[in-house]
Parts: structure tokens; sequence; C-alpha cells
């Protein structure tokens, strides 16, 4: 009994990691129009919660693909920007997460 628990957990996890891995090489392939359409479809502004975690998240592979591919360009991007670009990021995923579960008043810490 124990063992086939230990099994069964044994292949969740591996068919997870696997997902996972698939997921990340997709998303690293993307082009540079790519991230661009799926930045316009999921606009800033929106009162939607999930909308705008959703633009974090693009938001957040745009900085990994201009990091990704910045020594290879003539334009150096500066690392402030990077910086500034994943922090403005994760700030609109606190927000919508803060917004999905109805917390009002939490503050950042900074």
């Amino acid at each position: 009994m124990l063992f086939t628990l230990q099994l069964a957990l044994l292949v969740a996890m591996i068919g997870y990691l696997w997902q996972r891995l698939v997921y990340l090489r997709r998303r690293n392939r993307h082009s540079w129009d790519a991230l661009l359409l799926q930045m316009q479809l999921y606009p800033r502004d929106s009162a939607n919660p999930w909308t705008r975690m959703q633009y974090a998240r693009v938001s957040m592979e745009m900085a990994d693909y201009a990091e990704r591919h910045n020594q290879t360009g003539a334009g150096l991007i500066d690392p402030i920007l990077l910086a500034s670009m994943r922090r403005e990021a994760m700030e609109i995923r606190l927000a919508s997460l803060r917004a999905m579960i109805g917390i009002t008043q939490l503050h950042a810490v900074r």
C-alpha cells in the first residue's frame, strides 16, 4: 500500500516536472513579436485581476527575453531598466493577487 502511494506520488512529480520543462522550453523559443502580440491580448489597465496577472507574466517574459538577447544586439539594455521592469511586473502580480483574494490594505515591503 505504501509503495503504491509512493510510486503514484513519484509518477505525479515526474509528470509535473516534465510539463514544466516543456513549458519553459516553449516559452524560451518565443520571439519578440510573439511577446508583443501577447501583450496586446492583456491590457494593463484592465479591471479584471486575472488579466492584469497575465499582463505581468508577459511583461516578465519580455524582461527575460531582453536579458537573454542583451549581448547579441548592437545596443545594450540598461540592467537598471530590466530590474525596473521586473519590479513593476511583481507589483502588478501582487496587486492582482490581493484583488483576487480580497485584501485591500497590504503594504509592499521595500
